[in-house]
């Protein structure tokens, strides 16, 4: 688990990223959870994101941070629906 501090280096939290790294980057979907851990973080982080490219963010109500990786979790129809949505907007770029 990475530790606070560790919550500040974007190659822990990929949400926070210098602005001139942004470049050229194509849109971006952003999946949170209710009972995520960064989920506030990440809408604070948005704003200066959606300046510089397109973003999309979803907010799953009915799950929780890691929901992917856990398998107690990851057969959800929370969790499915999810994957779909990053798969959709892979295929798409």
């Amino acid at each position: 688990m990475p530790s606070k501090t560790d919550l500040n280096k974007p190659t822990i939290c990929s949400i926070i990223v210098p602005r001139d790294q942004l470049n050229d980057l194509s849109p971006i979907l952003i999946i949170t959870c209710k009972f995520d851990i960064i989920r506030e973080r990440v809408e604070k982080t948005l704003t200066n994101l959606e300046s510089e490219i397109v973003v999309t963010v979803l907010t799953n109500h009915w799950t929780i941070h890691d929901f992917v990786m856990l398998n107690v979790v990851a057969e959800t129809p929370a969790a499915r629906e999810e994957i779909a949505q990053a798969s959709r907007q892979l295929r798409k770029t």
